[in-house]
């Protein structure tokens, strides 16, 4: 994640977890403790480097994110991440339900997604209106690897 957050505002979340895209749990934890607001100058130079996460294939990725030696699901850990986002924080119950509420509508919709289509690694991949596969176009080539 990029940007310049309050350090208490940081010890109220789990920081970021250990998996890929870990950022966006981090975001809905800082989320639910108030407003964000935007700096108007520059606060920090973004690198690019060789050996930058993002640039991992899947394999690389596990190995670079699996530190503890335990078995790696991504899945699971955001499952993880975002269900436990509400604990702790300043919101009512109501809020904190349906937090809860939202991540379980989006976890059965992707298990409905694998099951439909039978494959795990594709259950987010985005269906069409009418529920077919996207084509493989030049401007999509990413599809023609799944």
């Amino acid at each position: 994640m990029f940007g310049v957050v309050r350090r208490e505002m940081l010890e109220l979340t789990s920081l970021l977890p250990n998996f890929a895209g870990s950022d966006r749990a981090m975001l809905a934890e800082l989320a639910l403790l108030g407003r964000f607001r935007c700096a108007n100058q520059r606060l920090f130079f973004k690198r690019f480097h060789a050996d930058v996460s993002w640039a991992l294939d899947q394999k690389e990725l596990k190995v670079f994110l699996s530190t503890d030696g335990k078995r790696y699901s991504r899945r699971l850990r955001q499952i993880g991440a975002f269900f436990g986002a509400p604990r702790g924080k300043p919101i009512g119950l109501v809020s904190k339900s349906t937090c809860f509420m939202l991540v379980a509508a989006h976890g059965a919709g992707v298990v409905v997604k694998s099951v439909i289509q039978g494959d795990p690694r594709r259950a987010a991949m985005v269906m069409d209106g009418r529920g077919a596969r996207p084509e493989v176009t030049p401007e999509n080539p990413r599809l023609a690897r799944q």
